[in-house]
């Protein structure tokens, strides 16, 4: 086989060889009847490499030399490739010649050192300052045979074959032609540094308008070729690359400190229109590090630079204007970079209130699902990031970018529950409420096993053993099943013993024990290879456990329930030996060790994040508020430095895990706010949460004044306040009703008792004497607000919930609104039905208000619709009204009646006006959960609203600046605030968004984060953005 091989070999080479140069008669002609082209074969040796670079020597016509004195030349070197690379470089440069030499060694030394291959002119470019304009093209010039790109000024110049490299950089094998490629890391460090001094500009590309992406912008390419040469390209790229190979001096410090105080920002404007923002990060690492010890002001600088960009990498790599408009205004008063520049550029937006002192602990933000998240997992690397969702798909990130590498990965019909990735970090496991598992690929995003069937219910968790043979899953079915990752069997389970869903699995990292937890608050360890309970059950959690997880040497596990607590077990006697950890207010989703054991992160129905001391229980970060919905999956980076999760807000954060002051407690609800109500006299909001708490707020400064009340015993779904303000009434899903002091807190009268199922809405008549309910009982009460007695009803008629209920002014009427998609009237005393049942709404009737003269009559829907009505007669009398796209869920009149204010789950506020039906103001944006409670202020000027996001808007009737381009209908996309052409105006980090204030807004109360208010008076942009610069 060799020798036919060795045939073969030699009949391309004869081939070639002939090929190449049968049209140079002179070589004929000296050896007739091809003898030249057998003499060439025997010399090459069988190397193909070596007779294509000797063809192309003989056939070069510079040099002084005939091509039969090549050959004869060729032929006689001997050593192979060695001996022939030699004697073309003889031919090329004299080595007694030492200016020849020097050149040479000079200009192959800066071709061998750069990162990738340059042009002769970029070569030129970044030639030393004493250098000869015509160095590089007159040395390389005579290195055709060796070198392509030697004939036009703007090919790259690259090595036609490595070994040449290999040749060069080996004195033993390359003798007087000898480059060491190190050597000029230096001259190349300045050059670069020097090329971004005399190259880096404002507006690089003459940017029209900051209205555009990057990649909305006409003919950018073009522009880049005429600004922004290959050699500033690359001195943007590879500057540090060349610095961090040289020795620390002086003159290089002077160009660094010139390149941070002077440069940066245009750096990043040459990164952000070459799609290159991503190596930003670590070229200023590299620039830390040889400054490391030596100059701490430059590390400082570089060290906040590195936290800019990656906080601000969105809005740089897709807007070049936006480090300017964006980047810089909302980085914190602390930033070097910020406390430099933003004064260089006064006409941006600007932070009244809301701008972080330094940087939050909030890295990236990735968004891209459109259903809330269930689980992520890190690769080994730390370089990706795998997540599964309710949307039925997986998705593969970036960790350091954001950007997805593959996906979303579609396959499972129903949400995933559960992903993982193998070690290598070439497969994504995924188990589904579709009661499935399956294995992909993470290249190609292709399913490569599956689905898995066995289970008979949703998989919650899975998990993949170490070596990648085997997959652990659990499920609401109650079991454990362990499968062959090659065949797709069931080798062990199905493993039974738990009493309920088991939410959580997990592989010791040997793989010999399963570790799982349950609905039915237990933990319990298994053997993998016979399915036996070797510890456990693991009892102490007083509610389900939702997560566990082994320390990496095996000897503890940690687990996070819905009892709000983290525990640590030790995972031989199944002790609790640290714990239970307290301080969520919520439902604990997910718990797991750092990779050395010391800390423990855990992420909460409460929307935080935080770390705790792995042996004391300590905390030591957090709580981390960013997120505003549920955090249901978190996990460390392997090298414990960041921690991702994530939530049911579709997003994941990557969070800085260093240890930094705990926040002190946050105050405020913790999950979603279905009430709120103004006093009488303003000064007073309440507001009723699904965290079964009541909240008294000044309506001034928005901080709590009262609160929290506690005593329910399940969500508060309805608030009011006393016409006195000195009460307050709720309303719960407990079935009872809470008469409160407003200003005590303490519970007056009740539990009132007599519904007997969730009360939905609860209001005081205007005397204070009388309190109304409306339950899911169907039915309505009236209340002595003194003794708690029922003095009328249950009233009785409606066919299914009734969700809203008011008293009209003089107490002599009750309206109320149903499930069963009708409005009824009742007489306040006797309880019969006046008018009634008002129909029309197609669906559900969520919300009802009454004009303070009682003549009219407004309801909001489930089908969309708020409609008006008269108050005698029942007649519908303005609307349907349209304009919402979601369910209508709480809609109130003004005092004056003159305008409707409503609410909904497309998460906007909308006001109207009552006569015409027409839309005053909105969709009010800001909200990023349903808006589930909207009321107007007494003397009509704001508007208040409560979301599902856990936050309280309290907004201006009167807009304070219609000439600004931020108005009720911007919206917030993906950071981005976009008007209603989704023209991007400007982008908001993630930690100031969800306080983010809207034109109107006023303030924003809320839990653990103050309200971000913008001046725009001096903010330029669209076609005037350059103006921001001073």
């Amino acid at each position: 086989m060799d020798t036919i091989d060795d045939v073969s070999n030699e009949a391309d080479i004869t081939l070639f060889i002939d090929t190449q140069l049968s049209g140079v008669r002179s070589l004929e002609l000296e050896w007739p009847n091809k003898q030249w082209c057998r003499m060439l074969i025997r010399s090459s040796g069988g190397l193909f490499q070596w007779a294509s670079t000797a063809c192309r020597a003989i056939k070069d016509e510079r040099g002084g030399f005939r091509p039969t004195e090549r050959l004869s030349r060729f032929v006689s070197s001997g050593h192979g490739l060695d001996g022939l690379y030699l004697e073309v470089l003889r031919q090329a440069f004299d080595p007694e010649d030492h200016t020849a030499m020097s050149r040479f060694k000079l200009v192959m030394g800066r071709i061998l050192a750069t990162e990738e291959p340059l042009s002769i002119s970029a070569h030129s470019e970044l030639r030393d300052e004493n250098d000869p304009a015509d160095l590089v093209e007159l040395i390389v010039s005579l290195l055709g045979t060796l070198l392509s790109g030697v004939n036009q000024q703007h090919v790259p110049v690259r090595l036609l074959h490595v070994s040449f490299f290999d040749f060069l950089i080996d004195q033993n094998r390359s003798k007087s032609y000898h480059v060491d490629p190190s050597q000029h890391n230096r001259s190349l460090t300045l050059s670069t540094l020097r090329t971004m001094k005399s190259g880096l500009r404002f507006n690089i590309c003459s940017l029209e308008t900051s209205h555009f992406r990057n990649t909305n912008v006409p003919d950018l390419t073009a522009r880049i070729e005429n600004t922004i040469h290959s050699h500033l390209s690359y001195g943007c790229r590879f500057c540090a690359d060349h610095l961090i190979a040289t020795a620390f001096d002086a003159e290089i410090l002077n160009e660094l400190r010139d390149f941070f105080y002077h440069r940066i920002l245009y750096w990043l404007e040459v990164l952000s229109l070459t799609s290159n923002v991503h190596v930003a990060p670590r070229i200023l690492q590299l620039m830390v590090e040889w400054n490391q010890g030596k100059n701490d002001d430059i590390v400082s600088f570089a060290n906040d630079a590195i936290k800019f960009v990656s906080a601000f990498r969105p809005p740089i790599s897709q807007s070049a204007p936006h480090i300017y408009l964006s980047a810089l205004p909302f980085a914190p008063k602390n930033s070097r970079v910020a406390k430099h520049y933003l004064p260089l550029f006064p006409k941006t937006l600007h932070l009244m209130i809301g701008k972080a002192d330094d940087w939050p602990a909030i890295i990236g933000v990735f968004e891209g699902h459109t259903n809330l998240i269930h689980s992520i997992a890190i690769s080994q690397d730390s370089k990706c990031i795998v997540s599964g969702s309710s949307d039925q798909t997986i998705r593969f990130w970036d960790a350091e970018t954001g950007d997805i590498n593959a996906g979303p990965l579609e396959g499972h019909t129903n949400s995933v529950m559960s992903v993982a990735i193998s070690w290598d970090g070439k497969h994504i496991v995924s188990g589904s409420s579709d009661q499935t598992i399956r294995v992909w690929d993470a290249e190609t995003g292709d399913v490569i096993i599956g689905p898995l069937e066995g289970h008979t219910d949703s998989v919650a968790s899975i998990a993949l053993s170490q070596d990648g043979n085997c997959i652990v899953s659990g499920s609401y079915d109650e079991t454990i099943r362990v499968w062959d990752a090659d065949t797709r069997d069931t080798i062990v389970g199905p493993l039974e013993g738990h009493t309920g869903p088991v939410y959580a699995v997990a592989f010791s990292q040997d793989g010999k024990h399963i570790l799982s937890g349950s609905y039915d608050q237990t933990i319990r360890v298994w053997d993998s290879e016979t399915g036996k309970i070797v510890v456990g059950p693991l009892e102490g959690h007083t509610d389900e456990v939702n997560s566990v997880a082994f320390s990496q040497d095996g000897k503890h596990i940690v687990s996070g329930s819905s009892d709000e607590t983290v525990c640590v077990w030790d995972s031989e006697t199944g002790d609790i030996i640290v714990g239970p950890l307290k301080g969520h207010t919520s439902s604990v989703q997910s718990a797991t060790f750092s990779p050395n054991g010391k800390h423990i992160v855990s992420g909460s129905h409460d929307c935080t994040v935080r770390v705790w001391d792995g042996e004391t229980g300590d905390l030591v970060v957090g709580p981390l508020v960013g997120h505003t919905d549920a955090v249901n999956s978190v996990t460390f980076s392997q090298d414990g430095r960041c921690i991702i999760s994530g939530s049911s807000d579709r997003t994941i954060c990557v969070w800085n895990a260093e240890p930094r002051d705990p926040v002190g407690p946050l105050v405020g609800h913790t999950d979603w706010i279905n009430s709120v109500a103004f006093s009488q006299d303003g000064k007073r909001i309440v507001s009723g949460s699904y965290d079964w708490k009541i909240y008294v707020w000044d309506a001034e400064t928005g901080d709590v004044v009262v609160g929290p009340l506690e005593g329910h015993t399940s969500v508060v779904n309805s608030v009011a306040f006393s016409q006195d303000a000195k009460h307050i009434v709720s309303g719960s899903w407990d079935t009872t009703i809470c008469i409160w002091d407003s200003q005590t807190g303490n519970a007056v009268v009740g539990p009132l008792e007599g519904h007997t199922d969730s009360v939905n809405s609860v209001a005081f008549s205007q005397d204070n004497t009388r309190i109304i309910s409306g339950s899911s009982d169907q039915t309505i009460c009236v209340w002595d607000a003194e003794t708690g007695n029922i003095v009328v009803g249950p009233l009785q008629g409606h066919t299914d919930s009734v969700n809203s209920v008011t008293f009209s002014q003089d107490g002599k009427r009750i309206v109320s609104g149903s499930h069963d998609c009708t409005i009824r009237i009742w007489d306040g005393e006797t309880g019969d039905l006046v008018v009634g049942p008002l129909a029309g709404h197609t669906d559900w009737v969520n919300s009802i208000s009454l004009s303070q003269d009682g003549k009219r009559i407004v309801s909001g829907s489930h089908d969309c619709t708020i409609r008006i009505w008269d108050g005698e007669t029942g007649e519908l009398v303005v609307g349907p009204l349209e304009g919402h796209s979601h369910a209508v869920k709480s809609v109130a009149f003004s005092q004056d009646g003159k305008c409707i204010v409503s609410g909904s789950y497309d998460r906007t506020t909308r006001i109207w006006d009552a006569e015409t039906g027409d839309i005053v103001a909105g969709p009010l944006e800001g909200h990023t959960g349903s808006v589930n409670s909207v009321v107007f202020s007494q003397d009509n000027k704001y508007i208040m609203s409560g979301s599902e996001d856990q936050t309280i808007r309290v907004f201006s009737v009167l807009h304070n600046n219609p000439e600004s381009e931020f108005k009720d209908d911007s919206r917030l996309e993906s950071g981005w605030i976009v008007n209603s052409s989704s023209t991007p105006l400007f982008w908001v980090p993630s930690w100031n968004r969800m306080r983010l204030c809207w034109p109107r807004n006023s303030f924003i109360i809320g839990r653990g984060a103050v309200s971000t208010r913008l001046d725009l008076h001096s903010f330029v942009h669209g076609e005037s953005w350059q103006q921001c610069r001073a």
